[in-house]
């Protein structure tokens, strides 16, 4: 009796710590916008293909969360804030264009007016130093 006991204890032990995973990654995530983007990006060195991606802020102001809708791609942002002075403009995603590679370099938020500038990524550094000129590129919700 007393394995079986046992057992059942560690089941449900099991099955609490299962249960309780999913529910904690979505504590702190706060969504900000949704937006489409048509190109493939680089964000965080991680590679995201074209689609619609919703943009969470998590873990406090520093870290953003960038997600596909359509894909299992992600990457997380760490960013700094600045305040436009402007509560008035739209969300958009900012990138840096070297070649015909995409990195993801700010994200505007229209809620809190901050723009928030993303950690330049051991990719992009390799390629800026590679690139003749830097291109800015525009994705608009």
């Amino acid at each position: 009796m007393k394995p079986r006991l046992a057992l059942t204890v560690v089941l449900l032990f099991a099955s609490i710590v299962l249960l309780s995973v999913p529910l904690r990654s979505q504590v702190g995530k706060q969504f900000l916008f949704r937006v489409n983007i048509p190109f493939a990006f680089v964000a965080a060195d991680a590679h995201l293909p074209a689609g619609d991606y919703s943009v969470f802020r998590v873990m406090g102001p520093d870290v953003l969360l960038v997600e596909s809708d359509n894909n299992p791609g992600s990457a997380v942002l760490l960013v700094r804030q600045f305040a436009t002075g402007q509560r008035n403009h739209v969300n958009q995603l900012v990138f840096n264009q070297y070649g015909d590679q995409r990195f993801l370099v700010e994200v505007w938020t229209s809620s809190d007016g901050l723009v928030h500038t993303a950690v330049k990524c051991r990719q992009e550094v390799l390629a800026a130093k590679g690139a003749l000129q830097e291109e800015r590129v525009l994705a608009v919700k």
